[in-house]
């Protein structure tokens, strides 16, 4: 599948008569990362930053379907119930009548992304690994209350900044391509025909590569991984997708500097079965915390059980919906 970049997008553009475009940031799968500024705010200029979605023909109005962007905005709508300390606000899903272009207009976050700090740094150490930790654990838990899944947790996702504070952004932005824009090219990942790398997937739960509604145990997932990696310094298996580990048959190794009511967290945070898999991320918090292995954990019940709740109870799947 040949996805197309943004290359017609310039800085000093202006998308709606609003939206000023500074710099490039990045380009991923379905969009380019721009910093922007909102002309209209007065001074000093509000700094934003701009996903613009990917042309796929030569007019970007005929790649995307009226479902598509009322499902984007309902995603922005319902997000606006996550605080500002935990997610990244969103404020709106535009289109700029002149080249066709779909964007979302979102808060300018100061920090470095986890996966930059990871590659610079190599190792955080204990501590800092799991103030992250919590802070994620923390987000992640409020927007499942809400009702919202994330369905892309990576480190990418996470953002840092220099107070230790962490933020996630892209909510659902992921489940929504690939439902319903033609041209998504996370579609065909489960029969191997997707143009997605072995690196994307392998923060992804097994559900979440066969294309499953995303639900919380998902995110559960993908948070195990993450904290797998900056504690034990690995993937826990080895960067490789939940679909290689199932193929394999493999298991997650215990990391030495952690006891065994932490690595059992971890194991069965990464269960490959949705239904072994720890359903909530409050549970999966609780089993990180330091504590001596004689110490009570609290019993299950007091957290919110997700496993008898349908994925299309949450956004964003319940995006997609019929009116």
């Amino acid at each position: 599948m040949h996805v197309f970049s943004s290359d017609e997008l310039q800085a000093g553009m202006v998308l709606s008569d609003r939206y000023r475009l500074i710099a490039q940031e990045a380009e991923g799968n379905v969009a380019s990362i721009w910093d922007a500024v909102d002309v209209l705010s007065g001074e000093p200029q509000e700094p934003l930053v701009l996903k613009v979605f990917h042309k796929q023909t030569g007019d970007a109005r005929a790649d995307v379907t009226p479902t598509f962007l009322t499902s984007l905005r309902r995603l922005v709508e319902h997000m606006s119930a996550l605080s500002d300390d935990k997610a990244a606000r969103v404020h709106e899903v535009a289109q700029d009548t002149n080249t066709g272009h779909v964007y979302l207009v979102a808060q300018r976050l100061h920090g470095r992304s986890l996966s930059g700090l990871l590659i610079r740094e190599g190792s955080l150490g204990y501590a800092p690994s799991l103030a992250i930790i919590e802070q994620l654990s923390d987000g992640l838990a409020h927007a499942h209350r809400n009702h919202l899944v994330h369905s892309d947790l990576k480190p990418s996702h996470c953002i840092v900044d220099d107070q230790g504070g962490v933020r996630l952004i892209d909510f659902g932005v992921r489940f929504i391509c690939d439902e319903l824009w033609e041209f998504s090219p996370y579609r065909g990942i489960a029969t191997g025909q997707s143009t997605i790398s072995r690196e994307l997937q392998m923060w992804w739960s097994l559900q979440a590569i066969n294309g499953a509604y995303p639900h919380p145990s998902d995110d559960v997932y993908s948070l195990a991984a993450i904290s797998y990696t900056l504690l034990g310094g690995r993937h826990p298996f080895g960067r490789r997708s939940a679909t290689a580990a199932l193929d394999l048959n493999l298991v997650v190794p215990p990391i030495d500097s952690l006891n065994s009511v932490q690595n059992s967290a971890l194991a069965r945070a990464l269960s490959l079965r949705r239904e072994d898999r720890t359903s909530c991320v409050e549970e999966f918090a609780d089993g990180l915390k330091p504590r001596s292995v004689f110490a009570r954990v609290l019993p299950s019940k007091v957290w919110p059980d997700y496993r008898e709740v349908k994925a299309e109870k949450f956004y964003p799947a319940w995006c997609i919906r019929d009116e």
